[in-house]
């Protein structure tokens, strides 16, 4: 089907939704994927705005991939991650879609509005983006492709999360690959793949070179979450918008454009009206000035003016006062009495402490030849303090070849670090080679303490407290020392300490 106009929408209707239209009469468009387009509309009776995305292709594939995702998420009641579908009907022989419309507004537009967000915040957005596709019900990812220009950033009560503006499935052979692809892409995109960041880019390696499971992207963007915890870059500048408040907005700033020419076209109507009233006025303000000299020597028309007699009246005079000036007394002597002298009273210095310290004498002489030779002479007292014969085993050091110290000082510190992780990882694979879990847990707490950045020890050591937790539910306890290495271990994954809840818990209904 070739493409329609816009103005070919303008009369759809479904029940009380109608599309929005602007001042101008324009219809309000959303954005949405290819092959579609999507229109603002609103319930006249109970003013709720909508969504209505018309499917524009003619592919019978397409068409049954699109109506079979609506109609599932048409029986789910509610959604955390997907738009509500709210009627699925049939416009001009293109089958349309009418769904909630989210709070919040597409990623391309917030990144283009903010920029680029930290490493931290991007993998926890795609970390719960990642956990609410799998545990949606129906679990469309394994059936259908999500379609990148349908993930929108919404803010949630608690923080943003990544939501899907639409319902839009992409054909491909196998969709969870291509959801996983997509979480792999939104990292990129919301952090604009930093080369400089060696953490991050690792971690970009690890999915690339992984299973093409959901399971294994959320496990390892859990350990590099925890590693790695994402400061509160959430503030009220950089939130996400509301795309329908921007869009009322500007159907607003429209309506009062128009509302401006028209009241240009009242004050311009006013304009012409006031010198006619001017005109009028003088015109009549002349006729009267006419008739008034006209009938003015008229002596039948004029009015004699009768004068009243003038009444003056008198008032009697108040009696005058006399004031005597009173004597002023004399200005009273202020005498200053004497100021006491006060005692001043010197207050001792404060204290301070000196502290001495003094170096604790050697208590390791050189033994020097002079030293030798006069103990030599006092006897066996001091007989430990001689020299005592080398092995005949040693070999003898070659005076020519004077590279002993230079292989001493080339052992440097970082040397015996690369030196002991490399010993905790050959132990924390024999551990766990010989069925040894705990074992294996103590080694990968000490090998994270070493390198507390290290991703593949924070997936070692989660699938390892994964099977402790399935050998807790079979066993009756947990000895002191497997007790005090979940303890460790339970600073750097929180698992373990869901291990000892579980674990005192059966103690206690032992006990009681």
């Amino acid at each position: 089907m070739s493409a329609e106009p816009q103005h070919s929408f303008e009369y759809f209707q479904h029940e009380s939704l109608r599309l929005l239209q602007d001042s101008c009469g324009r219809l309000v468009s959303i954005p949405t994927g290819s092959g579609q387009e999507g229109y603002l509309a609103v319930n006249r009776e109970s003013g709720k705005h909508s969504q209505v995305r018309f499917l524009k292709s003619g592919d019978g594939k397409t068409l049954a991939a699109f109506r079979s995702i609506w109609n599932s998420f048409l029986k789910v009641e509610g959604s955390e991650i997907c738009p509500q579908v709210e009627a699925v009907t049939v416009f001009d022989a293109m089958p349309c879609c009418i769904t909630s419309l989210p709070k919040g507004e597409p990623v391309n537009h917030f990144v283009n509005r903010n920029g680029d967000l930290p490493p931290e915040v991007a993998v926890r957005l795609v970390l719960e983006f990642a956990k609410s596709i799998r545990t949606h019900n129906p679990t469309f990812y394994r059936q259908f492709a999500i379609s990148p220009e349908s993930v929108w950033i919404a803010r949630t009560s608690g923080q943003p999360r990544l939501v899907l503006g639409e319902i839009s499935p992409v054909n491909h052979p196998d969709p969870e690959a291509h959801n996983v692809e997509l979480c792999i892409e939104l990292l990129k995109y919301l952090t604009g793949n930093p080369l400089s960041d060696s953490r991050f880019q690792r971690l970009l390696n690890q999915l690339s070179s992984g299973p093409r499971k959901l399971e294994f992207i959320e496990r390892s963007l859990e350990c590099f979450a925890e590693a790695n915890p994402a400061a509160n870059y959430w503030m009220g500048f950089n939130d996400p918008a509301c795309l329908l408040e921007r869009i009322i907005t500007a159907e607003s700033a429209a309506r009062l454009a128009a509302r401006d020419a028209e009241n240009a076209l009242v004050e311009t109507a006013k304009k012409s009206f006031w010198p006619a009233l001017i005109a009028t006025t003088i015109a009549v303000g002349a006729f009267m000035t006419f008739c008034i000299i006209k009938f003015a020597g008229d002596p039948d028309l004029q009015i004699q003016k009768i004068e009243k007699p003038r009444v003056q009246y008198v008032r009697q005079a108040p009696p005058v006062k006399v004031y005597q000036k009173a004597a002023q007394p004399a200005p009273a002597k202020v005498v200053k009495a004497p100021v006491a002298k006060q005692k001043v009273v010197v207050q001792p210095a404060e204290q301070t402490e000196v502290v001495v310290i003094e170096s604790a004498p050697v208590s390791n002489p050189r033994v020097t030849p002079l030293l030798k030779s006069i103990l030599a002479d006092t006897g066996d007292l001091f007989e430990g303090v001689r020299e005592r014969p080398k092995s005949e085993w040693l070999i003898p050091t070659d005076p020519k070849k004077n590279t002993s110290k230079k292989q001493l000082t080339s052992f440097t510190a970082e040397d015996a670090r690369a030196l002991k992780i490399l010993e905790l990882k050959k132990a924390a694979t024999e551990a766990k080679a010989n069925n040894q879990i705990f074992e294996a847990i103590h080694y990968e707490v000490a090998l994270l303490r070493f390198q507390p950045d290290s991703i593949d020890a924070r997936i070692r050591l989660h699938d390892y407290l994964c099977e402790v937790q399935h050998m807790a539910i079979n066993r009756n306890e947990i000895s002191n020392e497997e007790v005090e290495i979940l303890v460790e271990a339970s600073q750097e994954n929180a698992k373990a300490k869901d291990i000892l809840t579980q674990h005192y818990w059966k103690v206690a209904q032992q006990n009681f």
